[in-house]
């Protein structure tokens, strides 16, 4: 299900997405629309704008959450800044995606909350591991993946992770562009260090 107050992009997402492999099942133009429609069609996935009238995405995402707990949730917006970052994490959204997006970008984060992507490698995770052996300086770690790996792309359920140094690394990981097989492995590896 999308939900979007700006006709153009509700359609262009619906576009991208009604395809092969998902179908658009229903839309809606504000968060309060969004909690009926959800409850009516209990779509797998909803992508939500923040920003709109009537009910904002932040308090349509809790609601959401609030009746169904496994609603996966994508939060799609140009508002990309933390606050925003973590205000749509600890409502329950699963994802965020910053506009402008590709199909690719898109259909990614989609594989992701579905469970359908493929998995890393094995025997990556202990490589990394071994590498980083020893570095406890958040900051020497985080420059170091920047360094080496610039795609890493991952959005992680932040409000998960009590240690809020941690969770600012997080942010800094995420939204970067697309995944590799070594980017999951070694975020799966970072994401392990903190909770």
């Amino acid at each position: 299900m999308i939900v979007e107050d700006a006709p153009y992009m509700r359609e262009t997402i619906e576009m991208m997405l009604d395809t092969e492999r998902y179908e658009v099942v229903g839309t809606a133009v504000n968060g309060r629309e969004a909690v009926k429609k959800y409850k009516e069609l209990k779509p797998d996935l909803v992508t939500m704008d923040l920003v709109m009238e009537e009910m904002d995405g932040i308090r349509a995402t809790k609601e959401i959450k609030r009746y169904d707990p496994h609603a996966l949730i994508l939060v799609i917006s140009a508002l990309g800044t933390s606050k925003y970052i973590d205000e749509a994490m600890e409502a329950g959204a699963g994802e965020y995606l910053w506009k402008p997006f590709t199909v690719e970008n898109l259909f990614e984060v989609f594989e992701r909350l579905l469970g359908t992507e493929e998995k890393p490698k094995p025997g990556l995770e202990s490589k990394f591991l071994s590498s980083l052996e020893g570095s406890r300086d958040k900051v020497e770690i985080v420059t170091y993946l920047h360094g080496i790996y610039p795609n890493i792309s991952d959005s992680a359920d932040i409000s998960k992770h009590t240690n809020t140094d941690q969770a600012t690394v997080l942010r800094e990981l995420q939204g970067m562009g697309s995944r590799s097989d070594k980017s999951n492995s070694l975020y799966s590896v970072w994401g392990s260090w903190i909770k």
